[in-house]
């Protein structure tokens, strides 16, 4: 005996060996897979900037402007020399002399130019004050100190209705040109004026590079000036100065602790107003700055930021907003009489009033919709064209009309424009601003300037018409030369642009040039600007075809890589949680055979294309993926053939097994892609995921689940469809909000009743159930369970104490969060000590829990107890999961609060309470799973001993239910729910897939003055919240063990428990007892590369504005969900805890 016993426990002891030296090389296995899968999809994230969206800057050597096109390529006169100078004088006596451009930044065109109800009409007698040269004075005194018109007046015939801009509108109407300026994502205001003034769209990736400079230098208007006095925001004028010609660009700007979003900003337009008031005073002494202010080519910028901080903090639809329109419509008029003053009326000054950028109803902007991209554009003054009247009986302008009054009938934003509707509208892209600006003056146009040149703006001859649309086709078709050239000086088997072929030895196009020349020489104008405006639309789509070159590998590149991050997924999830050791060894293959010298020479020769070809260094990453995952496919490939063998062996019993294997692998397979296909149409059309929820909560119980075990957990089956049922009023409500204090406060009562019941209530969602083995065995404690304390009273005077405090928090954030909410909706701006609060409550709520809630008894934390569990040890002094989930609802709580504006705290909980049901639900059917399964091997086994024993008795069936298990074929739906969750949690809040789906309102309770990387992390922060008790729900689901009561309840010969289960308690059911919680998170990982590949060959690069910005957004948030899933895992498996809801390890492998 005592030989046998020391043979046993040397045994033991190897095997506890093995199994740590497996546990731990199934931790760093798994590390190691998703720290690859964390940089593949961050790599891989940026790849459509690369195939769609490449930098636009290039350094041509010339730039163009209307007095080049009477000279050649080398710079001789094409005109005799008398006839040259006329032709100048004439041109200087159609261009001004200087340019004045006004940018409203964030106004709308519709709030410019359509009559306002008169409850928008602002009370100019308010009590805000203004800080003007540090004195309080009131808007009506600074007002009147300026001689600002800011009276409203009314629409005739309309009474109970005004016009915002009066000023604008009389421009349009009686001196000017006007339109709508269309721009593009991203809807910011670096983009915005980098497009109206340099003529470029920025790479789209550069948004996340800040706000304040342009990441590229490039080339301006401002630039080809003779000098321009620029007055405004600290956040864009610098960039312009930045790379001009030294002392060029002259700015001034405020402050940028004056962008208060809680103010009203109105007193930095007027700013801007007093400024240039002081510029031409100090002129009219100082004359140098006269000289230079009466030269030739000089202009002005009147940045107005007032409508976009006031449309950010009060929205569009309020009278704050619409006064600050009528304050930039008084400033603009009040600066044109300035100007007129000091220049002596000589009629040569040119205005051009536009708007970087527009402003949704929710008073945000950065994405492609279309209250963003709509601007106005008003042009009056030297060479601009007086107003149109469209008269019905002229074909084109009847066609005009019937366009204008679809336009007004699909779309209400055209509405109410009233007399404006009667006369000529150009619409234009924002770029097609930059060349209209440089032909006013007859500047060069800038040197990656890509606008169209308007020229129904210019009243111009017809001759210089056609020169103007010449130079701007050059300019335009310099810029593709230059890529052109760049692209054949590298490329091994350059193709050029097909419509631009180099003919002689001559540049592309330059043929095409000379024949225009001889056109306009001939006095062929007409078709002079139309060869010209076709040649530059040929030079535009010839550089986008340059920018989008590599195209077609680098499609196959990142395609082949998402195809093979899916099957080295597949491999490693065969590997590590299907297959346990034992079965691993008996299959053959091994690293570094053919995958490895199939992968190698493919990656070496797609590195020697792009090292010959100078390709961008992303390039050479794009392409390790794609041969190291197939390379690893490769060397795996013996576990797909025995995933293949194992699961013949089900079908075995079939006539036609491996017909029948077919069809239920792809069977469900397909159903996966469909569902992932209809969430990808969610991205579009949010209706859908309340349909999703229709089809979970209804469909799915009623067809899928048999009547035995809807019968057993009658409970949890009713209360399931009505939790999906109000998920479902959510994902459908409407996307407009209004800031409701009393749905906050609502919020915040609720979660306190909820949080009174989970302090009064042992067995919440197993609260109070047993924990340890030791703690639920009969009779004397023994061996290991002898020296272990009961510390279930511990956790629950812990739980209660933490619990107790974080109530406090939640009354404190809900009680400053509506003080906050009415202070700001008095316009009283932010209290400091609120604020102060509110940052202390947002800290407090969320390190709270960390640093002392996630404790046991002895003072273990989630860290210790994860490197015990590393070691092979039990921590059976470990919190109950419950605790855990409890107190990190309740730390957010208060987080969603302070940073909601309605019922989005309501959602949370109904969200919560969701995942909590959908867990218990998928615990109950995999116990049920299991105990028929057992039922069926016990039988079968009990048939080979005896065929006397009847199999219809009531004999009881073995059960092992600490036994973890592997993935099966089964698990793939609860992958996909999982995905619909974590998209419902995104959208649900009220949110869609773009930038600007988020309101800020709710973050200047915490930040009131512009801090665009702030704000952005608050928003960030309350986004990831719903995934946060996502990935630790989920987390709980999969590492807990199937219920007790399976080990002490008779279970019948058909694989039923006699008793039914409770939804609470120690007889609810219990998880999915895997023995990892990664492995179905890493399972859904592979399923996202499905929207990856299809959001990629989705991208739009042409189209609406709207389009384009969504399918880059969408692209985007597909490789994201990547990043959020397997980051959430890790700290769900840190906050949570890597061991079962018992405090031991679950190890299937070993």
């Amino acid at each position: 005996m005592p030989a046998k016993s020391a043979s046993k426990v040397a045994a033991d002891a190897q095997s506890a060996s093995v199994s740590q030296r497996t546990r731990s090389a199934g931790s760093s296995s798994s590390l190691n897979f998703l720290l690859l899968s964390l940089i593949f999809h961050l790599i891989y994230s940026a790849s459509i900037f690369d195939i769609y969206f490449t930098s636009p800057v290039i350094h041509p050597d010339r730039r163009y402007s209307l007095a080049d096109t009477y000279i050649d390529e080398q710079g001789a006169s094409l005109e005799p020399l008398h006839a040259a100078q006329l032709a100048r004088q004439e041109t200087a006596n159609h261009t001004a002399k200087r340019l004045v451009l006004i940018v409203g930044d964030g106004l709308r065109a519709d709030t410019a130019f359509a009559r306002q109800s008169l409850d928008l009409a602002p009370l100019w007698k308010r009590r805000d004050a203004l800080d003007l040269e540090r004195e309080k004075i009131s808007q009506e005194e600074a007002a009147r100190s300026y001689g600002l018109e800011l009276r409203h007046e009314s629409a005739q015939g309309k009474e109970a209705e005004f016009y915002a801009a009066p000023y604008l509108r009389k421009m349009a109407l009686e001196k000017g040109s006007f339109g709508v300026s269309h721009t593009r994502v991203p809807t910011e205001s670096r983009p915005g004026h980098v497009a109206l003034i340099a003529g470029m769209y920025e790479d789209v990736s550069a948004v996340t590079k800040g706000w304040a400079q342009n990441p590229l230098p490039f080339d301006s208007l401002f630039n080809a000036s003779a000098r321009t006095y620029s007055f405004g925001s600290p956040d864009i004028l610098p960039m312009f100065a930045k790379g001009a010609v030294p002392g060029r660009v002259l700015t001034e700007s405020y402050d940028e602790s004056d962008e208060d979003f809680t103010r009203d900003a109105t007193h930095l337009d007027i700013w801007v107003l007093d400024r240039l008031k002081a510029l031409l005073d100090r002129a009219r002494t100082d004359s140098t700055l006269d000289i230079e202010l009466r030269q030739p080519g000089v202009v002005f910028f009147l940045h107005l930021l007032g409508p976009d901080t006031t449309g950010h903090t009060y929205r569009p639809q309020s009278r704050e907003y619409v006064g600050n329109a009528a304050v930039v419509d008084a400033v603009t008029k009040a600066a044109e009489q300035l100007l007129s003053d000091f220049f002596n009326d000589d009629q040569q000054t040119a205005f051009i009033f536009t708007a970087d950028h527009g402003m949704s109803r929710k008073g945000n902007h950065g994405d492609g919709e279309p209250d963003n991209t709509r601007t106005p554009l008003i042009a009056w003054g030297k060479g601009i064209n007086r107003p149109r009247p469209l008269s019905v009986e002229h074909v084109e302008h009847r066609q005009h009309l019937e366009w204008r009054h679809e336009q007004r009938i699909k779309d209400t934003y055209y509405q109410k424009w009233g007399a404006m509707d009667q006369i000529w509208r150009q619409d234009v892209e924002q770029a097609d601003i930059t060349p209209l600006m440089a032909s006013l003056l007859g500047l060069p146009m800038p040197a990656n300037s890509e606008g169209r040149l308007p020229l129904s703006y210019l009243n111009f001859s017809p001759e210089h018409a056609a020169r103007a649309a010449l130079a701007n086709a050059q300019g335009v078709l310099e810029m593709y030369k230059v890529k052109h050239s760049q692209r054949a000086a590298r490329m091994l088997n350059y193709m050029p642009f097909h419509k631009l072929l180099p003919e002689a030895d001559l540049p592309p196009g330059t043929k095409r040039v000379d024949q225009i020349r001889l056109q306009i020489q001939a006095g062929r104008y007409e078709q002079a600007i139309e060869d010209s405006a076709k040649l530059l639309e040929d030079a535009l789509e010839g550089a986008r075809y340059l920018q989008t070159y590599d195209w077609l590998i680098l499609c196959a590149i990142i395609s082949a890589g998402y195809l093979g991050s899916i099957a080295h997924g597949l491999a490693f999830l065969l590997r590590t949680y299907v297959f346990r050791n034992d079965q691993l060894q008996r299959t053959r293959g091994g690293r570094g055979g053919l995958g490895f010298w199939v992968a190698l020479p493919v990656l070496i020769a797609l590195w020697s294309k792009f090292a010959l070809e100078r390709s961008p260094p992303t390039y050479f990453l794009y392409a390790i993926f794609p041969a190291l995952f197939w390379g690893r496919a490769l060397d795996d490939r013996h576990l797909f053939l025995a995933a293949w063998r194992a699961l013949h062996v089900r079908y075995a019993a079939s006539s036609h097994p491996t017909l029948s294997l077919l069809r239920g692998t792809l069977g469900r397979a397909s159903l996966a892609i469909i569902a992932l296909a209809v969430m990808a149409l969610g991205y579009l059309v949010r209706p859908v995921w309340s349909v999703g929820f229709l089809v979970i909560g209804f469909f799915w119980p009623a067809l899928a689940i048999d009547t035995n075990t809807r019968a057993r957990h009658e409970g949890l089956l009713l209360l399931w469809p009505l939790l999906c049922t109000v998920c479902a009023l959510f994902t459908l409500g409407g996307l407009d909000k209004e800031e409701s204090v009393p749905f906050l406060v609502g919020s915040g009562a609720l979660f306190f009743l909820l949080g009174l019941a989970a302090l009064g209530l042992k067995g919440l969602y197993g609260v109070g159930a047993p924990h340890s083995t030791c703690e639920n065995s009969g009779g004397p404690k023994v061996g290991s369970c002898a020296n272990v304390p009961n510390t279930g009273d511990a956790h629950e005077a812990r739980f209660s104490r933490v619990m107790r405090v974080q109530l406090i928090v939640l009354v404190v954030a809900t009680a400053v969060t509506a003080s906050s909410s009415y202070s700001l909706q008095r316009k009283q701006g932010l209290p400091l000590p609120n604020q102060i609060i509110a940052w202390l409550v947002l800290v407090f709520s969320i390190t709270f829990p960390l640093t002392y809630g996630f404790r046991s008894s002895s003072g273990t934390t989630a860290t210790t107890a994860i490197e015990a569990q590393s070691r092979g040890q039990s921590d059976r002094g470990r919190q109950p999961a419950a605790h855990r989930l409890l107190m990190i609802v309740f730390a957010f709580a208060p987080v969603f609060i302070l940073l909601s504006i309605r019922d989005e705290a309501l959602f949370f909980a109904i969200y919560v309470a969701t995942l909590l049901v959908w867990a218990r639900i998928e615990g109950a059917l995999q116990e049920e799973r299991f105990l028929l399964q057992r039922c069926k091997d016990d039988l079968a086994a009990a048939d080979q001993e005896t065929t006397s024993q009847s199999s219809t008795s009531d004999t009881h069936c073995s059960i092992a239910t600490d036994e973890p298990r592997a993935l099966a074929l089964e698990d793939l739906r609860i992958v996909i729910t999982f995905i619909f969750f974590l998209h419902v949690g995104f959208f649900g809040t009220g949110n869609i897939a773009s930038i600007s789906s988020f309101y800020l309102s709710p973050v200047y309770r915490l930040v009131p003055i512009f801090s665009p990387f702030l704000m952005a992390a608050l928003l960030l922060l309350k986004i990831l919240v719903p995934f946060v008790l996502l990935a630790a729900i989920f987390h709980v689901l999969c590492v807990t063990p199937r219920s007790a009561v399976l080990a002490q309840e008779p279970i019948s010969t058909k694989g039923k428990l006699v008793e039914p289960s409770t939804i609470l308690g120690p007889r609810s059911p219990g998880g999915l007892n895997l023995a990892d919680p990664y492995a179905l998170v890493l399972a859904a990982s592979c399923a996202f590369e499905v929207l990856a590949i299809t959001f990629l060959f989705a991208v739009r690069t042409e189209g609406s504005w709207l389009e384009i910005g969504r399918s880059i957004t969408h692209f985007v948030m597909a490789n994201l969900l990547q990043v959020f899933v397997l980051a959430l895992a890790g700290l769900a498996g840190v906050v949570v805890g890597g061991q079962t809801s018992d405090g031991t390890s679950n190890s299937y492998k070993s």
